[in-house]
């Protein structure tokens, strides 16, 4: 599972390619590498790349997503649930929005840091960080940088 060559090589490749977004939604950030993993299906992989706002297909499902929102400091505060602890990229993570047909299904978040796709209690799919543009640089999930 650790193939570590070519993800980097598709890495370099989209380091390249970051467009611009929506400054009201996803400051100075690009394109988002992602991977998607099914908790009953679990040779399931998809690997995409998705900006924010974008509605895309999870592999030949019928399952979309959509991620909705960037924060770069992720952390829960007993009361106010998700909270934003700074402007500095500690523990980026993104909130995707999983539908069936039209209705949505799930909201979980994916983080740049995991070693593993985050699901929730009762979601069936999972989502990983490997790679975003963030003020001009390409950050890279830290476990697959361990593997080079």
């Amino acid at each position: 599972m650790r193939t570590i060559a070519p993800l980097l090589f598709v890495l370099t490749l989209f380091a390249g390619v970051c467009s611009a977004q929506d400054e009201d939604t996803i400051p100075d950030a690009g394109q988002i590498q992602i991977r998607v993993t099914h908790r009953v299906f679990t040779s399931f992989v998809d690997t995409l790349v998705v900006e924010i706002g974008e509605n895309f297909w999870v592999g030949d499902t019928e399952y979309s997503a959509e991620v909705r929102r960037f924060n770069p400091d992720f952390g829960i505060k007993e009361g106010e649930g998700v909270i934003e602890r700074s402007e500095v990229a500690h523990n980026p993570a993104f909130q995707i929005h999983v539908f069936e047909e039209e209705e949505q299904v799930d909201e979980v978040w994916a983080f740049l840091g995991s070693d593993a796709p985050h699901y929730r209690r009762d979601s069936l799919l999972g989502f990983q960080v490997l790679s975003f543009s963030w003020r001009g640089e390409l950050l890279v999930n830290p476990v697959l940088r361990e593997g080079e």
